[in-house]
């Protein structure tokens, strides 16, 4: 399978630039990393450039080539500090705590979460956080995953100190065949062939601290992170941002009024400017849920019932009648 990345949904180049500098440790050019994919030069000394996600998933995948060593997921996630993310990060890293940090994480999504997204959920005396793709991600799955969950362990370091460890890191795919890597990053058990690739923490309810707390600090870089925001979703045509939005959302309850918000308009809005471009809020939904139950079923580890409240349906019944009629008139 091959990456089919959505070409016209933009990210900054936080990712490709701390890459660059990772990979300059095997030896590896920026030149040789930047070739074919159009990212200019400039994108390696201003974190800010925005590239498309097809531009950057061009660049991980000739950093694959480069390096040509099966763990490098694992690596580059490592190579990564808060700091290396821009104002995002600064912001998480001067919370007061992790619970405050996770508070805030909802409103500095769009600026992580890239070729990913997740959800985290509280259960029992667990914090979970699961990671889903966007779009079919092909080759670069692993690579991404393994990336996304190396990056949080290194954060919870970097923020708060070695303390924070995970319980327990289930993955959605089979055993690569370097568990001793895994050990080395995460010193918990792994497991493989899961239903979903999360990791497990212990829930403290008021968290971790962080050394480095700074209020004023944290409220400056949450603005400057909502105004790079809206800088990339002007980027956007509004059905992809709508689009974008509810796959950050689901599995839980959406409807227009939620969405309107998470992009700072009024439903009203919303709706007129989806009318402008002859779509609705329903079809798009219907269409996430679609695309978000292909994933489910090209990987092939969810029963019916598990897929269908990834997509947001409460009984399997109702997801089979609605995947049905969407796919026979896809």
């Amino acid at each position: 399978m091959t990456t089919t990345p959505i070409p016209t949904l933009m990210c900054y180049s936080f990712g490709v630039r701390s890459a660059v500098h990772a990979a300059a440790s095997y030896g590896v050019a920026a030149g040789t990393l930047l070739a074919d994919t159009g990212i200019p030069l400039a994108a390696l000394n201003d974190s800010y450039q925005r590239i498309s996600l097809r531009q950057e998933g061009l660049f991980f995948q000739n950093l694959i080539k480069a390096i040509n060593q099966p763990w490098i997921g694992l690596s580059i996630g490592q190579a990564i500090n808060l700091t290396d993310i821009g104002a995002a990060g600064v912001a998480m890293l001067t919370a007061a705590n992790s619970a405050h940090a996770h508070q805030t994480l909802p409103r500095l999504k769009p600026l992580l979460g890239g070729q990913l997204h997740w959800r985290r959920q509280i259960l029992g005396n667990t914090a979970v956080q699961s990671l889903h793709e966007h779009y079919p991600l092909g080759v670069l799955r692993k690579f991404m995953m393994e990336r996304y969950l190396a990056m949080v362990i290194q954060f919870g370091v970097e923020a708060s100190g070695p303390e924070i460890k995970p319980l327990r890191v289930d993955l959605d795919y089979a055993d690569p065949g370097y568990i001793t890597q895994y050990q080395k990053v995460f010193s918990c058990p792994i497991k493989f062939q899961q239903p979903v690739t999360q990791i497990v923490f212990p829930y403290l309810e008021q968290g971790y601290s962080f050394s480095k707390a700074d209020t004023h600090v944290k409220q400056a870089m949450i603005q400057l992170a909502e105004s790079l925001e809206q800088q990339l979703c002007r980027d956007m045509d509004i059905e992809q941002q709508v689009s974008a939005m509810l796959k950050t959302a689901l599995p839980g309850a959406v409807n227009i009024e939620m969405i309107a918000k998470a992009m700072h308009m009024s439903s009203r809005t919303l709706r007129r400017q989806l009318n402008v471009k002859n779509c609705n809020f329903q079809a798009i939904c219907d269409q996430v849920r679609l695309e978000i139950a292909n994933e489910k079923l090209t990987n092939g580890t969810l029963n019916l019932q598990q897929i269908a409240l990834a997509c947001g349906f409460s009984e399997a019944k109702n997801f089979a009648h609605a995947f049905g009629s969407r796919g026979q008139s896809n």
